[in-house]
């Protein structure tokens, strides 16, 4: 299977968020050691959960999320966005308890918890990282199948990401 990301420069859509037109896509999180992350399907034990691929060389539908960009703003450290992602389930990304906990793919619909934040890396150029808007990042230790929290305060290797699909934000 080949490697398949939709990106919005090659076809915007739009989406009413907050009773602003805003850009939407279609988009992949891939962790600095090139693992993508995915949404456990039920029969784990913690469905609904972000996880890491421990091997898998495609993005397939548990692997793609969609990217509502609500707002763009920059505090003098650089350019950011405030994000909402929804799963292939249809539900939002939240971060349990706001933060300090694993982030779930079981929201119905976006609230505080739900909403993120997304600023660039300066090495490696392209790379992000997220945090939600309490300033928790998210992080995912190395390896295969490990789960993504929202519990760190620094950015680092384990809080690093390549939002495929989406344009590079430096």
């Amino acid at each position: 299977p080949a490697l398949c990301v939709a990106s919005r420069w090659l076809g915007p859509n739009v989406v009413l968020a907050d009773t602003e037109v805003k850009p939407e896509s279609l988009g992949s999180l891939i962790t600095l050691a090139g693992r993508m992350v995915t949404v456990a399907d039920e029969g784990v034990i913690t469905p609904g959960s972000l996880r890491t691929t421990t091997g898998q060389e495609f993005i397939g539908p548990n692997e793609r999320f969609k990217v509502l960009e609500i707002r763009d703003y920059n505090d003098g450290w650089g350019l950011k966005t405030v994000t909402a992602f929804v799963a292939h389930n249809g539900l939002f990304v939240s971060a349990v308890g706001g933060g300090g906990g694993l982030l779930m793919a079981t929201a119905g619909q976006r609230g505080p918890w739900e909403t993120f934040i997304t600023g660039p890396v300066a090495n490696p150029q392209h790379y992000s990282w997220v945090m939600t808007t309490g300033g928790k990042k998210w992080s995912v230790e190395p390896g295969g199948g490990e789960y993504l929290t929202a519990d760190r305060d620094q950015v680092g290797e384990w809080e690093t990401f390549f939002l495929a699909g989406r344009p590079p934000t430096i």
